[in-house]
């Protein structure tokens, strides 16, 4: 996807969503997600039940996925959304993750627990990072 078409769609979302319009994932091919998520728990499970060169491999593709996302967001709103930073977030977020889906496959229910409050925490803070982005792009159309 490149620069102009990601740049349209985080415009498209602004403008829905000044609207009061709740569309958003109206464009996303969820065959595509689906298939992410297959892929997603495969590594998962790779990770967590010891076949260590499946989950090398996983999890290099998982990471060279999250630094497309991130250069992808990077080229919608360059000035707000730094290279570096959106990579880190990414980053951040997968290791948290795989942190708590191996804690819950492999038994470690308290340790999942708590790992879903760090990514949960995370999370959040990645959407106040891109809805800051989004704001700082647009001042125009937010109160």
């Amino acid at each position: 996807m490149g620069t102009q078409l990601a740049a349209g769609v985080v415009e498209g979302l602004v403008d829905r969503a000044a609207c009061g319009l709740e569309t958003v994932g109206e464009d996303v091919d969820w065959h595509v997600v689906q298939g992410d998520r297959d892929q997603d728990l495969a590594l998962v499970r790779a990770e967590g039940l010891t076949d260590r060169g499946g989950a090398r491999a996983g999890n290099a593709a998982w990471y060279a996925n999250a630094n497309r996302i991130s250069a992808l967001l990077h080229g919608a709103n360059p000035h707000h959304w730094p290279l570096a930073g959106l990579r880190a977030m990414m980053h951040r977020h997968l290791k948290l993750t795989t942190n708590e889906a191996v804690a819950e496959l492999t038994g470690k229910f308290r340790a999942s627990v708590q790992a879903y409050d760090q990514v949960e925490h995370e999370i959040l803070g990645m959407a106040d990072m891109l809805s800051t982005g989004i704001i700082a792009q647009f001042p125009g159309r937010f109160r």
